[in-house]
């Protein structure tokens, strides 16, 4: 069956959509630990709580009561920054026997509409692996110093405490002298009582170096295999969650602690591979820490009865294509606006094991 290319056009790109939205998706390791939000303004406002836990004080019958002033979360407005890749679509093999038909008529049951969707859907999956390794490396940002960095803007400081990022490299764990499962009750205890973390399972995110440490130390071993106490189990590296490696499970005071290490990372400009992780770093948070991915609108045209307009778009991904008559381009385009934020900044713990 044949169409005039004017129409195939409109046609294509629902097609390339409809086929990329059922594109299988695999979530970052760090990324896993943030909820998502949308928002449909390119701001985004998120609640930002210290929490208390005091007690209630008994009253005195028929007097009014305790007032209670809820001071203790802030609203925090941010701008996410934009990301928006495109690629060429004619440089595809496929694009001249598809857009370039003989008599303008397309052959909609022809194998080259089957492989120029393929191929464009393929290109628009590479970009979006491209964004989402940026916003990958935003939350290990945030658990690493809780600065998120940005190229064309300024910089996001969450303003962790001080005492949330420990440094302990001058007595680090390959020196016998620090027992690893002490550090790791420090970190337990501080997010349970500043983070206010409940619960008593955690988990530890370890650098590949600080893994080695741990297992190699004296005090580890000693723990480990006492068989008076099951303190812990360290085996062999599972895949539980894409990008992340569990090795095992520990108890150190009254809290247990699962242990994850990752190497997944990026690479830069001059293709050298860069790890997410801070290979001498331990970054220790609560199984279901309060995270959020925070999307802001986008701006999208819209097309209707043939006028022009443009309007905010809310998702995570939107695609657009244009054709460009000066470049004899046909782009097409995929944006988001995303940013990683702790909205319970004090449940992230970093601990510098390695000098």
């Amino acid at each position: 069956m044949g169409i005039q290319i004017a129409d195939f056009k409109g046609a294509f790109t629902k097609a390339v959509v409809d086929v990329y939205a059922e594109r299988p998706r695999v979530k970052g390791f760090a990324s896993s630990f943030f909820g998502k939000k949308f928002s449909d303004t390119k701001e985004v406002s998120i609640e930002v709580q210290r929490g208390s836990e005091r007690l209630a004080v008994d009253v005195v019958r028929g007097t009014e009561g305790n007032r209670n002033s809820m001071n203790r979360s802030s609203e925090k407005i941010f701008v996410p920054p934009l990301f928006k890749e495109y690629f060429d679509a004619t440089s595809l093999k496929h694009y001249d026997r598809t857009f370039a038909a003989p008599n303008g008529i397309v052959d909609v049951s022809g194998a080259s509409v089957d492989a120029m969707i393929e191929d464009t859907t393929f290109g628009l999956g590479l970009l979006q692996d491209k964004i989402e390794r940026t916003t990958e490396n935003q939350a290990w940002q945030v658990f690493l110093d809780g600065i998120v960095t940005l190229v064309n803007g300024v910089n996001i400081d969450f303003k962790r405490k001080a005492a949330s990022k420990v440094d302990e490299s001058g007595i680090p764990w390959d020196n016998d002298s620090n027992d690893p499962f002490v550090s790791i009750q420090k970190a337990g205890t501080f997010l349970r009582e500043v983070g206010k973390a409940q619960g008593n399972i955690f988990n530890v995110i370890m650098g590949e170096d600080a893994y080695a440490s741990f297992i190699r130390n004296e005090n580890t071993k000693d723990t480990l295999d006492n068989r008076r106490m099951d303190l812990g189990f360290i085996g062999r590296p599972q895949e539980d969650i894409p990008g992340g490696s569990f090795h095992g499970t520990i108890a150190a005071g009254n809290k247990n602690y699962n242990i994850w290490t990752s190497s997944e990372g990026y690479e830069d400009a001059q293709g050298n591979f860069i790890k997410f992780m801070d290979a001498k770093q331990v970054v220790v948070i609560p199984q279901s820490p309060r995270f959020v991915q925070a999307f802001g609108a986008v701006p999208m045209v819209m097309e209707e009865g043939g006028n022009q307009r443009i309007v905010d778009a809310m998702g995570e991904f939107h695609i657009s294509d244009i054709v460009d008559v000066r470049k004899k381009s046909h782009d097409f385009i995929i944006e988001s606006a995303s940013i990683m934020i702790p909205s319970s900044v004090d449940q992230i713990y970093t601990v510098k094991v390695l000098a």
